[in-house]
């Protein structure tokens, strides 16, 4: 079912053309705009702009949902693009015939091939030869391919109705005859008016070929009054002949699963599958592939009709309008049209001079104040975006805007073997020639990948399958079917039965349905990417270089499809031969392989003269030896000096500076504490990524202080702040650490994790480390132990009447001491009661689980048909319910479960609310405060977890950070009213930053003091005496000026 409030936009016949404009925007800001809005409103399909408006990095301005094509020359100006507004017609750049004033893009109009060419001519551009050859190079060499030429080309010809002929004009001319081109220019309607000097010309000019069919064609002076350059609309028309299959919208999305109640839709599921007959027992009784096919064709027909019965459908196409253009700038439009147009009345009925300047006047006027108010309403609209921003939703979008990843990327043709493609299919053919070769099927050369668990198969289990349809993004786009993740996952849920059956049998047969292998996922644009089992194969097949028999003082690191060879010699014969000899090796595995290794794209490093004398080849040509190499983000330099990677990153952080100042400014822009998110999201993990490698090169002050250099200038803006602040204050307003001291801080956190142990200075114990991935049991043996929630005592009461041991657990941390402790009880007695102390340090989330443990293993030794464990921590039992969790802590509990299962004994583990004065939970918790006054020495576990570690590490910083605040002679006003850290955070949590509360913190804002430092202000004395100097103490302190209003503030808080 449709939505009814969508629009059915390109749900075109063979009967509808397809719109096009022609427009030169004149390099501006407005006309851009304009045109961008008049092309959503007027639904056009295809828009020829010469001279748009830029932005950064010589990309026209666009909006959401056009596609801007053009030829990106970092050199010259871009003058010419072409906007599409149509999904169906499948524009693609022809890179090689493009360049600053020409785009070439060819597209598909309901099946007809046709190159469209938007062209820009300068006055200042007196080489039409030039021009000509390029236009000659446009022309398809296909015949049934139909060309467009549009565009500005400020050539003057009586032939479309100019007084007079110029040289150019004669040149275009006669290109038009010599190519038999059909010239659309009708009537004596201006396409250039220049108000100001009273002249007018017809250079705006549209060009076909004879075989295509373009009606309509008008000049439209009034649609984007921005410009001085009149609008030309005309219309497309291809021929009724063609096949309309283009035409179709190519999404798979057609149900909104946003707001579904999958409870009433469960039973839909249920109750189809027992009609047709579709059930464990059925699919038990399968014997041949042919009958397992037949029965998920079936399983995927009573999917789709329960969906068509009870979730809305997708509304086919939605109509996007530019969000900031409203009614007011309807009037303001209409008002300069109408203004125009008294102008030209009067100038036609020849009225008097003074009446023909005074409404040219209004009408410049209105032309002006209209231009303003759609650059003042573009941006309103932007600053209140940036405002509105608050989660970290909105930090992703911010970080691509400041990464300029939002421009939307067209399809181009491509260089292969040195000549450019052609069209689409020239594209897809040369993509499934380099990514997917016609290679035969070939078995991998180990077997032993062929069963990583042996010959028979652990079967699936209901929570292996539930585990993975749950992890499936359901936002990803679905295959033809149209069922995304989220439908399959809960008919799984109400199916789960048959659904393991179905899999298994799948398993034991070892056959993949036909209609799965078969199933595809739609990709109109970019890469082919996003497959579940590529990784997996990937890493498979790339396992198997780990084999090869390298020399000795080789050794090889992988990470995903980058390689890194070290080798090792004492003199440089042998170093030059093994090094050889090693690639040698993996060329040979990569011919093997089917893959192959470029020698243009792989470099060699030497850390000594010897080595950096070496010569080494791939197939014959010499690899080039290099100073630097850029290993998975880490500039590596020959001395290991890893000064070249600190320059790399105050580059990348120079970057952000500058596209993070496009978001902030003084008066608008992202709020403050938004800007400080996305500082610490964006920019801090730029400078700390890898620190544990090259963070020695901050113990140089000169990198330390040009790394600083570049963060206060980013938290300057921040903090909206004036750019005179201190190092000093602006971090202690921002609350943010240094970054050479952060660096240092996080270079200790990764040696920790890497190394598993700690700084000794840190007295207590190892690191906490996960347990290894491979050690976890099979997916299909991995069964989810759940917990139930009692929310009441009676409830409690009620459970543990019954046999079995009940255990109520909890865990205490007190003065950084932490315990634990656990009392069982059977038969509603108290039968034991168990403290456990653990070392300084760790958490209390460690605290419950090793209660939890420690309950299940002395459980264990009693005669008890089942166990059942009262937890007041949720995500204790969270993680035990997980079974990838990794906590090692978790993964002992889960194992003494399984072993419980085995000998048929079960276990429950229940959550209750804590503190609420249920007798057996508060006995746990005085037990487990207690627990914590035991002797360290007595502690069971003494690994402590990463956040701990983490809350060391960053202590230590901040004293470092408030010793070096202590003896700077900078920023003295701000550590008055901010002295520590404790102060600082509490500050920053309470107050909400702004422009005026960091002029207060820093003392640089509108006193006379400050603007007496800059000449701004004849002196620096406050008013209120005449000899004391206004700086912001005295204002807030002792001005009289400000005395009432400081004595009501001191009553109101009670100072």
């Amino acid at each position: 079912m449709d939505n009814a409030n969508t629009t059915a936009r390109n749900n075109r016949s063979t009967s509808k053309p397809y719109k096009c404009l022609q427009i030169n925007c004149r390099k501006a800001y407005a006309p851009t705009k304009e045109t961008l809005n008049y092309i959503l409103n007027e639904n056009i399909d295809i828009a020829f702009v010469s001279e748009p408006w830029l932005m950064s990095q010589n990309h026209p301005a666009n909006i959401s949902p056009l596609t801007c094509l053009y030829h990106d020359t970092p050199n010259n100006r871009t003058t010419a693009a072409i906007y599409v507004n149509n999904n169906n017609i499948n524009p693609i750049l022809i890179q090689q015939l493009s360049s600053s004033k020409l785009c070439v893009v060819d597209v598909s109009l309901n099946g007809q091939l046709t190159r469209l060419v938007s062209v820009y001519r300068s006055p200042a551009d007196l080489d039409i030869e030039k021009l000509i050859d390029e236009l000659e190079q446009t022309f398809p060499s296909t015949s049934n391919h139909d060309i467009i030429i549009a565009g500005d080309f400020n050539a003057h010809h009586t032939e479309w109705s100019c007084p007079t002929n110029d040289r150019f004009g004669e040149y275009m001319y006669d290109f038009s005859i010599a190519n038999n081109l059909n010239i659309h220019n009708e009537g004596t309607s201006p396409t250039f008016v220049n108000i100001y000097n009273n002249t007018s010309s017809i250079i705006d000019l549209t060009f076909s070929s004879t075989g295509t069919n373009i009606e309509q064609w008008k000049v439209k002076p009034d649609a984007i009054i921005g410009s001085d350059h009149s609008a030309i609309e005309f219309s497309i028309n291809p021929s009724p002949t063609q096949s309309t299959d283009n035409n179709r919208r190519k999404s798979t999305y057609r149900y909104r699963t946003e707001d579904v109640n999958w409870e009433t839709i469960a039973p839909a599921f249920r109750t189809e599958m027992d009609r047709k007959n579709i059930s464990k027992h059925s699919i038990a009784a399968a014997k041949t592939p042919e009958e397992i096919d037949n029965l998920v064709t079936s399983i995927t027909t009573i999917i789709i009709e329960v969906c068509d019965q009870s979730i809305k459908r997708r509304g086919r196409f939605i109509i996007k309008k530019c969000p900031w253009w409203d009614d007011e700038l309807e009037q303001m439009k209409k008002s300069t049209i109408r203004s125009k147009h008294q102008y030209q009345n009067a100038k036609s009925n020849g009225q008097p001079n003074n009446i023909l300047q005074q409404k040219l006047e209004v009408y410049i006027e209105n032309k002006r104040n209209y231009a303003k108010k759609i650059r003042q309403k573009s941006t309103d609209n932007f600053t209140k975006y940036l405002q509105s921003c608050q989660g970290m939703t909105d930090i992703k979008k911010i970080n691509k805007l400041i990464a300029d990843t939002t421009t939307t990327k067209f399809p181009t043709t491509l260089m292969v073997n040195g000549r450019p493609t052609t069209d689409h299919n020239s594209n897809v053919n040369a993509l499934m020639d380099r990514f997917f070769p016609a290679h035969p099927p070939q078995n991998l050369s180990n077997p032993n990948y062929l069963s990583l668990f042996g010959d028979d198969e652990v079967p699936f289990s209901n929570d292996e399958i539930l585990q993975a349809s749950k992890s499936m993004n359901h936002k990803k786009a679905p295959g033809a079917d149209g069922l995304t993740a989220d439908i399959i996952y809960h008919f799984i849920t109400a199916n789960i039965v048959t659904v393991k059956e179905l899999f298994n049998k799948c398993l034991s047969m070892g056959h993949f349905p036909t209609q799965m292998e078969n199933c595809i996922r739609p990709n109109n644009i970019g890469c082919i990417q996003g497959s579940v089992s590529g990784p997996i194969l990937w890493n498979i097949l790339m396992d198997t270089i780990f084999d090869i028999a390298l020399p000795d003082g080789c050794k090889l690191v992988a990470f995903a499809d980058d390689l890194l060879l070290l080798t090792s010699g004492k003199e440089m014969n042998q170093l030059a031969e093994r090094t050889q000899t090693a690639i040698d090796l993996i060329i040979e595995w990569g011919n093997v392989k089917r893959l192959t290794f470029s020698a243009a794209k792989t470099y060699i490093m030497g850390f000594s003269q010897i080595a950096r004398a070496i010569d080494v080849k791939i197939n014959g040509e010499s690899l080039t030896m290099k100073d630097n190499v850029k290993y998975l983000g880490i500039v590596i330099d020959q001395k290991l000096k890893f000064d070249i990677h600190a320059e790399y990153v105050m580059k990348k952080l120079a970057n952000f500076y500058h596209m993070f100042s496009r978001l902030i400014r003084p008066n608008w822009g992202l709020n403050p504490e938004i800007a400080k998110m996305v500082y610490k999201t964006v920019a801090e993990p730029m400078a700390l990524y890898g620190a544990s490698i090259w963070h020695k090169i901050m113990e140089t002050k000169k990198y330390a202080q040009r790394l600083l250099k570049i963060q206060r200038r980013i938290l300057v803006n921040a903090c909206r702040g004036n750019r005179t602040i201190s190092y000093t204050s602006v971090f202690l307003v921002n609350n943010v650490i240094p970054v050479d001291i952060k660096i240092m801080e996080r270079a200790a956190i990764e040696k920790a994790k890497s190394l598993t142990g700690i700084e000794p200075h840190l007295c207590f114990g190892n690191l906490e480390m996960p347990v290894p991935t491979i050690k976890l049991p099979h997916p299909g043996e991995r069964v989810r132990t759940g917990y139930t929630q009692m929310l009441n005592h009676n409830q409690i009461d009620e459970k543990i009447l019954g046999d079995g041991i009940y255990i109520f657990t909890d865990g205490s941390k007190l003065d950084n001491r932490t315990g634990a402790a656990s009392v069982f009880t059977a038969n509603g007695q108290v039968i034991e009661q168990h403290q456990w102390r653990l070392a300084d340090g760790c958490s209390v989330f460690q605290a419950e689980l090793i209660a939890i443990k420690e309950s299940i293993s002395r459980s264990m030794q009693m005669n008890y048909s089942s166990i059942s464990i009262f937890s007041d921590s949720k995500s204790s039992l969270e993680s035990i319910a997980n079974r990838m969790n990794c906590h090692p802590i978790v993964f002992d509990i889960n194992k003494q479960i399984d072993i419980l299962r085995g000998k048929n004994i079960t276990t429950t583990l229940h959550w209750i609310k804590a503190h609420n004065n249920y007798k057996w939970n508060e006995m746990a918790d005085e037990l487990a405060k207690g627990a914590t006054t035991l002797n360290q020495t007595s502690a069971i576990y003494k690994n402590i977890p990463i956040s701990s570690f983490k809350y060391l590490c960053r202590q230590e910083s901040n004293q470092k950070w408030m010793m070096r605040t202590a003896t700077s002679c900078t920023g003295r006003w701000t550590n008055r009213l901010l002295p520590n850290t404790d102060i600082i955070k509490e500050f920053d949590q309470k107050i909400k930053s702004t422009k005026q509360i960091t002029q207060f913190l820093t003392g640089h804002g509108p006193t006379k003091h400050y603007l007496h430092r800059f000449k701004i202000a004849n002196d620096d004395k406050c008013p209120c005496d005449g000899h004391s100097s206004q700086t912001m103490e005295h204002v807030i302190q002792y001005c009289d000026g400000w005395a009432r209003e400081r004595h009501l503030l001191m009553i109101k808080h009670n100072i």
